[in-house]
């Protein structure tokens, strides 16, 4: 038999193989179908959506669910990788590839965990399902509602890295759309038109002057950040353009709302210029032809450190001789839909660094990823109820 090491790094290294890039998942999806069963689980499905879903234990609610994402960000810049970016190589005791940290490694880990309990003749009280999502790093929260729907859990952990902590919650996230408005004229007569650049440079100059991020001590600051501008028509050719679209990417902390984080933002601008802003729209197809349509807003979520299944999940841990403390996370996870959207019990515990995830020769320290194993097996254990 494999020890633990070449166990969970093999597994790792084939998941990173296998390119997932958001609505490409099939390839893995159905590889990661194939290989649950000889870990272990009882049963192990693709549902319509493209999720593969596992379970051991009865199919019954109000059990135990691990997520971790299947789809990546893609490799937009492989020249500039000293590591093949689907390799799986190892080099000063890290795994480098395209999602080794977000978060191949994790469900690597999740599943080899499964395994070692199953070898030990484990048999949860409650079923304990594991979900491969797709399409989370587009849509955070949105296609793991599919899974909560088949599996009923009363808890969930999200496998995205904490470097070992626990994480008790995340700041959300609202995609925000800044539409300036203009008058498109021949760029030689600039002064007949209404230039829709200009237009939106005066709001952003508005919005940078008078926005004021709001704060919580649980989550930090919701902060506003711009992160896409265009013009249209584009190229301009010699033509004013009549519309300039600017995102904006904004984290939301608890008791905010879709119309609360809209409102600051429009009594910064110019009731002169012609500017408006909404929520943006997400609008996508998983691997399998679903087309899913929604409004880009992942709320927050955050359990209090000191409640009693907190501390529960955290002796475990320090039984698997992690020395866990607690944390949030900086990022959206799909927690926005278990714990955001539906107020499921939700815990976070991973490898990795969060700064690893989409990073030039993106990697994770294999020591990390055999402690997150036995972490698991003590997570899995503890909230199970065996």
């Amino acid at each position: 038999m494999q020890d633990e090491r070449e166990r969970v790094v093999n597994l790792a290294q084939e998941l990173v193989a296998r390119p997932s890039v958001t609505g490409e998942e099939g390839e893995i999806a159905r590889f990661l179908q194939s290989v649950l069963p000889h870990y272990g689980f009882d049963e192990a499905m693709i549902d319509p959506y493209g999720n593969v879903v596992g379970r051991v234990g009865e199919p019954i609610a109000g059990g135990l669910l691990f997520d971790g994402h299947l789809d990546t960000v893609g490799v937009h810049n492989p020249e500039e990788w000293r590591h093949d970016p689907f390799g799986g190589e190892t080099s000063e005791e890290k795994i480098y590839g395209r999602g080794i940290a977000d978060m191949k490694g994790a469900i690597a880990a999740a599943i080899v965990a499964v395994a070692e309990l199953r070898d030990e003749g484990w048999s949860p009280h409650i079923p304990l399902w594991l979900s491969g999502t797709v399409c989370e790093e587009v849509a955070e929260g949105v296609l793991i509602e599919r899974v909560l729907d088949l599996a009923q859990p009363s808890a969930v952990i999200i496998g995205e890295a904490t470097a070992l902590h626990l994480a008790v919650g995340q700041r959300g996230r609202a995609e925000i759309v800044m539409d300036a408005a203009g008058k498109s004229v021949h760029s030689a007569h600039a002064s007949l038109g209404i230039n829709a650049i200009d237009v939106a440079v005066r709001a952003l100059m508005a919005i940078q002057n008078n926005f004021q991020a709001p704060f919580s001590e649980s989550l930090g600051e919701g902060s506003l950040v711009a992160t896409d501008i265009i013009s249209d028509p584009y190229p301009g050719c010699s033509v004013v353009p009549s519309r300039c679209v600017v995102t904006f990417d904004r984290r939301v902390l608890l008791g905010e709302s879709p119309r609360s984080v809209l409102q600051p933002l429009a009594d910064c601008l110019s009731p002169g210029d012609e500017v408006t802003a909404r929520l943006a729209d997400y609008d996508f197809r998983t691997h399998t032809g679903i087309a899913v349509k929604g409004v880009s807003y992942a709320p927050p979520w955050y359990f209090e450190p000191g409640q009693e299944r907190v501390q529960v999940a955290l002796a475990g841990l320090r039984r698997a001789g992690i020395a866990a403390g607690v944390k949030t996370y900086g990022f959206c996870t799909n927690g926005s839909g278990s714990a955001g959207k539906r107020n499921i019990f939700t815990l976070g515990f991973g490898p990795g660094d969060e700064g690893a995830a989409h990073t030039t020769d993106e990697s994770l320290a294999i020591e990390q990823l055999i402690e997150s194993v036995r972490g698991y097996k003590e997570l899995f254990r503890t909230m199970t109820g065996r």
